[in-house]
């Protein structure tokens, strides 16, 4: 896409040298062609309708073949340079969707590993329970055996 803009680029140039050159060739062509004025006033018409006069207001008259090469070279550097901008901005468009989803699943496991924490918890709480009476049935047995033995004794 690179070498596109490179080519519009030139392509610009080379339209505003033509346009130089176009410009010198009408100089040239006025200086040798009968001698005309332009007079008269300068007049802006605004939106409102009004009429604002400019004075002492320099004007430029330019060829009409200079100003089309230039609007030639202009449109072909604007089409590469808007081509290059959509395609920079469907990528963008597409990495803040990617990074808005990556989001919302960060967020979303974030969720989750706080459900399975607080039910770890909840189970470790359970776990200990378990261990506790597991203990306490095993220093029952103990005791329960310490018990017979001395039922046994006695009874001997």
């Amino acid at each position: 896409m690179a070498t596109k803009e490179q080519e519009a680029a030139a392509i610009l140039t080379k339209a505003l040298e033509d346009f130089e050159a176009e410009e010198l060739r009408a100089e040239v062509g006025y200086k040798n062609s009968q001698k005309g004025t332009l007079s008269g006033q300068i007049f802006i018409a605004t939106k409102g309708r009004q009429n604002v006069k400019l004075g002492a207001t320099v004007v430029n008259l330019f060829d009409r073949r200079a100003i089309d090469i230039l609007l030639d070279g202009l449109y072909t550097f604007v089409t590469a340079k808007s081509q290059r901008l959509r395609l920079e901005l469907t990528a963008a468009e597409a990495a803040e969707r990617d990074t808005k989803t990556a989001a919302e699943q960060a967020e979303e496991t974030a969720k989750r590993d706080q459900q399975l924490f607080q039910q770890g918890f909840v189970l470790s709480d359970g776990l200990t329970a378990v261990n506790i009476a597991k203990e306490a049935a095993a220093q029952a047995r103990d005791a329960y055996g310490l018990a017979t033995k001395r039922v046994q004794s006695l009874w001997t």
